[in-house]
This record gives C-alpha cells, structure tokens and sequence, in this order.
C-alpha cells in the first residue's frame, strides 16, 4: 500500500509547474529544511535523508504513492537522480501522473512490462489515439467501465467488460444464471440493480406489496446472500406507485434511492444501509423533488438542494447497532455554496452524479487501474434566463417566440454547466481547515444562518478545488455517466463531418505536471496545439466570461488536461438515427465505449 506524506497535496499554483529536478513546488514544504537553496548538501536536521545508503532510500521512496514521489523529485537533483535511476520508483512517480493505481502482484518483484504498457497508455493517450470499443446491449447498465444487461425473460444476468489493453485487462463476459428460480421478484424488479463483483453482491429494487430492496449472491444463483442479515429491506412505498430508484454501492454501505412521480406532489426517499447488518444507518425524506443524495464514502455522504444550489455535508456511521432517526436538511453540519447567479435567471436546477468505484472478482489480474481515490462527483447545472432583460412575466407567457396580449415575450434560454468535484475535495470540506491552501476566503457571516453549522462560500472552496465547463454544445443523451476514476468524457456532434468529438478530462492533482523522464518527450503546454493532442487546461480556459446567467466570471483552477478524440458516424441516414439506435459513450478503463442498445437505461435520480 502506497502512502502520501501528508493530505493529498494541491498546489494553488499546479499549473506552473515543471518538474526539473531543482524545480520546488510554490505551496510544499515537505522538505524544506532538508536543503538550502535546492543544492544536494544535507541541512542541520537530525534526519538526513540522503546520508541513508540508496537502497533504503529507495525501499522508502517506493512505500510512497506516486504525489508524493513527485514532490520528493522536486527537492533536489540528488533525489531526482536516485528516483530516475529506480525503474520501480519511476514507474509508480508515473502511475501518478496518469491517475492510476498499481494493480495486484503474486511478488513483490517489480514487472518492467508494466512501465513500458504505461508509457503505451500515456502516449495513446496524449495523441488522441486511445482504443474505441463498439458493443451492442439489449438493455444497459453501466458499472465503472462494466456493461450489465439484465435478461428477465430468460433469468440470466451479463456482464461484457470490454479490453484494456494497456492496463492488462482482458476481455471477459460474465454470465450468471439462476434469476428465475431466485426469490427475486422478476416480473416487477424496477430497473434499480447494482453488482458488485468483488463481494459477489447483486442488489435489485422491486416491489410488491411495498418496493423493497434485496441483496443477492451472484455465485449463487441469486439466493439470499450469506452475509446479509436480512435478505429484503421494505420501504414505505407501496406496489401501486410510479418510481424510479437508483442504488449505490459501496463497501457494506448501499445507498437507496427512491422517487415517486405523483400527480400531486413529487416524494423521494433516500435510505443508507450496512447491508450485511441490515441497518439503516442513514434516512431522509423529501417532499418536493428538490433533493438530490450521493454517497460519498462509507462514513460520509452529501445531499444537493437542486434549487438553492448548495450542497449539504453528513457523516454517517456504518456500524451503528440499530436505525438512525430521521434526519432533515438542517441536520448538515457542512454547507457548500456554488457561484452566485445573475439578476437575469429565473430558475436554477442541479443533479449530482458519481460513476461507482470499479470491483474485480476475486484473483484478477491486471498491471494497472484508476485511482479510486480520484474518483469525480459531476453537478450538472441548469440555469434559465430571460433573453430580453426585462423583468420576470408568469411562465405561461413563455414558451413561444409570438405575441402575448398584444406584448412580445421571448422564449426563456438555458445555460448548461458542468462542475466536477473530486470526492476527495467534499471530503475535506467536512474540516475547512482541511482545505488549507483552498481555504484562503473570510468565512460568511450572515446572522440569518443557522450558527451551529460550517458555511462555506463558493470563494471558499470552489475555485482551487473544483473544474467548471460550460456546456454550450455538448451532445445530450448519449452519455448515462461520463466518468471514470479522474476522468470525464463529454461528446459533441458535428453535423457538417457527421462525427462526434469527445473531449476527454483528466482531473487530478498531477495532471498539469510534466516531466522529463528518461524515454519520454514531456509534452510542455506551450508545445501542445491541434485536435487529438493532450494539453492542460490554459490559464484563459480557467475563467468562464461568456456566461450570462453568473453574476460574475467563474474561475476554477483544479489541475485539468484535456485530449479529443474524433468517432465517425457508424451510419449515413439521417441524423437522428444516433439517439433513435439509443447510443451511448462511456469510458473504459484505456479508452472508450460506444454502446448500442435496444432499450434506454431508467431515468436515474444521482
């Protein structure tokens, strides 16, 4: 297990930095002391690193996860040369400047093949040539790279994950029989299932009398599985309601989300339960559609306001004995606030969405996967504005572009955002002081505010800590979920060239970092032009100026490297064909998927 030498380490000024070997991060101390100036003479500290032999400098240096080695090569030249002369050492400072975590191993003998496929991965990816898979599901379900498709008629549940070449994972199928006979009650499971594979847990949302939520063993043809204590956890809605759910796995803890669409009033439940207990640890009810849960981690978890746009913080305990209570939005001892809006927009709306960490069967092998610990959470905004300027008139008197009792009302129009917050980011807000360098805004004093909770201004948080894109032309529909690890993928189509481009994101502290390494041309930004090649996000990209519905530019400044890829239309008819074939482009764990599938995946809440 690799270690960081402190919290993960955020650099305010990320995007500057190039890694010679006397370079010196402008927000890290994490040596200071140990030289003066950047030369190689050990300082008076007790402790003098580099007088240890090599060979223990190495064994500590590889216990380190690949941030860390980076910010230790930046302390001297004498370190960066023990580091660039170390293939093992070198290989991991790589695997954290792609974002990816080393995979299992029967020895603890480094495998240089998998430096070299990781350089494979790199370059690929740097020049837009990363693999495109074409796979066709009758229906779809798509788990962190892993397309599910659930056959009800015939019982049978199957997994395709498609090849990652240069991360050593092979194509596989899995095929689980067995689901007619279960206890499960096919004929009315609500589209809402999650799989685990690593814990051979099937979870699948179904109704009758009440909507109930049930845990499955995969390798045992769907019966109860052993390590559940209960098998069925029932919900207060019952059979003749009209719900969409979605479920959330993660560790012991599964989050259950439940929305019922009623001609009266929206209602959604969120639920979090250990389900090898039983318990639920966590319970919130809303009343009016405006909520929005994600889990974050096994201990902490967020909840959106969809029309304040604000994000409220929980802890939870996964190994309470019996049901929490009930808790209420008020309960939030954290509270996140975005970017303030303009007098222009009329109405505000936001969902949340996390792709689910990758699980592996038990004994797979491969060289290299994403960090989990990078994982992405997407808030997609939608702000609508009046056109003219003129002060808000009833809905009823838009819609159209025509006249309206003799006056000229134009159509609201509506903005698109994308922000994308790594996990890790929300999970420190729970400690401002966690945030250090990010941290840097006063603190809102508003005696309106209730004072025994941490309000964190969008100045606060936002800027160092998160990615915004506008979303003027990005294709809608055709991605569920566009992330994968530290990475986000956003297609648009080009009707001139008949083609999708999709943009590929890569979020993470080590993005914008370039390094001279032995058998690698750095790519530098100022070198980095052209459709196809990886470039880090420009200081000019970081501000978003051409928005209307903002009150003021929106600056967000997370690391961020950009690569575009160009798919050509699989068909010459008309353009609709794309989403009449219900298309679909996801990331694989190298590259990515385009998706055919006969049937649309159920609408999802997070």
């Amino acid at each position: 297990m690799s270690h960081r030498l402190q919290d993960p380490v955020l650099f305010p000024d990320h995007k500057d930095i190039v890694a010679e070997p006397s370079g010196h991060p402008a927000d890290s101390n994490l040596f200071e002391g140990m030289y003066r100036d950047g030369d190689s003479h050990p300082s008076s500290l007790d402790f003098r690193f580099l007088e240890l032999p090599i060979e223990l400098q190495l064994l500590i240096l590889k216990k380190l996860d690949g941030a860390s080695i980076f910010a230790c090569r930046q302390a001297s030249r004498a370190l960066a040369s023990i580091i660039d002369d170390d293939l093992h050492t070198t290989y991991l400072l790589e695997l954290g400047l792609a974002g990816m975590v080393d995979g299992p191993s029967d020895s603890e003998d480094f495998h240089p093949q998998r430096l070299h496929a990781l350089r494979a991965f790199r370059a690929a990816w740097a020049s837009g040539e990363h693999p495109v898979h074409e796979i066709t599901l009758d229906s779809l379900h798509n788990f962190a790279g892993d397309m599910a498709d659930l056959d009800q008629q015939e019982g049978r549940l199957r997994i395709r994950r498609p090849p990652g070449t240069f991360c050593g994972f092979s194509a596989k199928e899995y095929i689980y029989e067995g689901l007619a006979a279960s206890d499960v009650n096919l004929t009315s499971i609500m589209g809402g299932f999650h799989v685990d594979l690593a814990q051979d847990l099937f979870v699948c949302c179904s109704s009758g009398p009440h909507v109930s939520l049930q845990f499955c063993s995969l390798a045992k043809g769907f019966s109860p599985h052993p390590l559940a204590t209960q098998f069925t956890i029932t919900s207060c809605f019952t059979e003749y309601v009209e719900c969409y759910v979605n479920v959330q796995i993660l560790g012991d803890i599964v989050l259950w989300c439940i929305h019922e669409d009623d001609t009266d009033e929206d209602k959604d439940e969120f639920l979090v339960i250990n389900w090898k207990t039983g318990v639920i640890v966590w319970h919130m009810h809303s009343m009016d559609n405006r909520l929005c849960a994600i889990l974050l981690s096994q201990r902490h978890l967020c909840v959106l306001h969809r029309d304040n746009l604000t994000v409220h913080l929980y802890t939870i305990n996964p190994d309470t004995p019996s049901n929490s209570p009930l808790s209420f939005l008020d309960d939030s001892p954290v509270v996140l606030y975005l970017p303030a809006c303009s007098d222009r927009v009329v109405k505000k709306s936001m969902d949340g969405t996390v792709r689910p960490r990758p699980t592996y069967p038990q004994g797979t092998s491969y060289h290299f996967a994403h960090d989990p610990n990078l994982s992405l959470v997407m808030f997609t905004i939608h702000l609508e504005y009046n056109p003219s300027g003129v002060d808000h008139v009833p809905d009823e008197q838009y819609g159209s572009d025509d006249d309206y009792q003799g006056h000229y009302y134009p159509r609201l129009r509506t903005e698109r955002f994308m922000l994308f917050v790594p996990i890790d980011i929300l999970i420190r807000s729970y400690s401002p002081a966690g945030l250090g360098a990010l941290n840097t805004a006063a603190p809102i004093n508003d005696p309106n505010l209730p004072a025994n909770r941490i309000h964190l201004s969008w100045e606060r948080w936002g800027p160092h800590g998160t990615r915004m894109i506008f979303a003027k032309d990005v294709a809608h529909g055709i991605s569920v979920n566009p992330m994968l690890g530290p990475y986000a993928a956003l297609p648009r189509y080009v009707s001139s060239d008949a083609t999708y481009v999709v943009t590929v994101y890569e979020m993470h502290p080590l993005a914008n970092a370039t390094l001279s390494l032995p058998g690698e041309s750095a790519i530098h930004p100022a070198h980095a032009a052209g459709t196809g090649v990886s470039r880090p996000i420009s200081e000019i990209d970081d501000v978003i100026r051409d928005s209307v519905t903002w009150r003021d530019p929106v600056h967000t400044m997370y690391p961020c490297r950009t690569t575009t890829r160009t798919l050509p239309r699989l068909h010459e008819d008309d353009d609709e064909l794309e989403l009449l074939d219900q298309r679909y482009i996801f990331l694989t764990q190298d590259g990515l998927a385009r998706v055919k599938v006969c049937q649309p995946p159920p609408p999802f809440r997070t």
